[in-house]
């Protein structure tokens, strides 16, 4: 197997009957990371995408959505990550948007952007964490959890079995 890419995001999803007591609990208690599902993966595959959505429809309790997918190209973006593969490196950046990624705003001043990246060597993941609050017809709230590793040869455990090398935690205050 070549050198792959493998995104994994989490992602909670709530409403305010999840805010406070035991569903609260539950909620947090969601893992930051998983295993990967590499049965299923050919040695020509570069770039995978792991999808893990947790909600409050089963108390939290199990994913309502895990699914494995390629990824076509040499970028993702989704929410407030891309993920871009150029020239042999892995660049991970964040970059913070109130219509993608929630509110309360994390601009100190109007029209400001918050972003930050990492740079992933051979074998390294990384890890971004942020939150937000989100309306429409109701309000909801969304905790998402990027890990993003770049390996030689990926095991089940490579995100579980050691911290991430780079972390970017935006998380805020909801209310």
């Amino acid at each position: 197997m070549a050198e792959i890419v493998i995104v994994q995001s989490i992602k909670s999803v709530w409403t305010k009957k999840s805010r406070g007591g035991k569903l609260a609990g539950l909620r947090n208690a969601v893992a930051e990371s998983f295993t990967i599902p590499l049965q299923n993966l050919t040695s020509n595959e570069s770039f995978i995408f792991h999808a893990i959505v947790y909600d409050e429809s089963n108390n939290f309790v199990s994913p309502v959505i895990n699914s494995v997918g390629v990824i076509e190209g040499a970028r993702l973006e989704t929410g407030c990550v891309r993920v871009e593969q150029a020239s042999g490196r892995v660049l991970v950046s964040y970059e913070y948007s109130g219509a993608r990624c929630g509110a309360p705003e994390r601009a100190k001043w109007p029209g400001a952007s918050v972003g930050q990246s990492f740079e992933l060597l051979p074998n390294e993941c990384g890890r971004v964490v942020y939150n937000g609050r989100f309306s429409g017809n109701h309000w909801w709230y969304e905790k998402r959890v990027m890990n993003v590793g770049r390996f030689a040869q990926p095991l089940e455990q490579s995100f579980t079995r050691s911290r991430p090398a780079h972390l970017i935690d935006d998380t805020a205050t909801l209310w």
